[in-house]
């Protein structure tokens, strides 16, 4: 994201505001999506319906781990805000069921985006983005093969066990 911006030759004093969009903002097909309501004049209610439209598989992901996230506590509350595509993907290969565990993977995750969105910020000038848009598609359409495989593995595994 913040690659994009310094590429675009925004000197860093501008691209503070992205970061801190980056920082509080942890959804990247928002940012990709603000990237294109910056650049104009955008009316702020038809960017948030669009963002809210964009975003709502989010709570398909929410309603799916709420008791795996355990009592609601300000861990838990975080946890709920920083449930990325990222995110959800590692819990459905990697089914945690300690919240302390969870947490630290959704923390971990949200420190990257942070040090990404910096490090892109710094450097971003000097490197060549086309293509980069395809990025997030990229990684949409390794999340969803990995999903597959893993239930593929369980019906297998279940049919095994029915034969045996």
């Amino acid at each position: 994201y913040c690659i994009i911006l310094a590429s675009q030759n925004r000197s860093i004093v501008t691209t503070i505001p992205y970061f801190i969009i980056s920082s509080t903002t942890f959804a990247g097909a928002s940012q990709f999506l603000a990237l294109d309501y910056f650049n104009m004049n955008f009316n702020e209610i038809e960017f948030l319906i669009a963002i809210f439209v964009l975003n709502i598989r989010h709570i398909g992901y929410g309603l799916t781990a709420l008791k795996t996230f355990g009592s609601w506590d300000l861990k838990k509350l975080y946890m709920i805000w920083a449930f990325t595509d990222e995110n959800f993907g590692m819990l459905q290969l990697h089914p945690y069921r300690d919240k302390v565990k969870i947490l630290k993977v959704f923390a971990l995750n949200h420190f990257y985006w942070i040090f990404g969105c910096t490090l892109g910020a710094l450097i971003g000038k000097g490197i060549n983005v086309k293509g980069l848009d395809f990025a997030l598609t990229a990684l949409f359409i390794i999340l969803f093969i990995e999903s597959l495989k893993k239930i593929t593995n369980s019906l297998t595994q279940k049919k095994k066990e029915q034969l045996s």
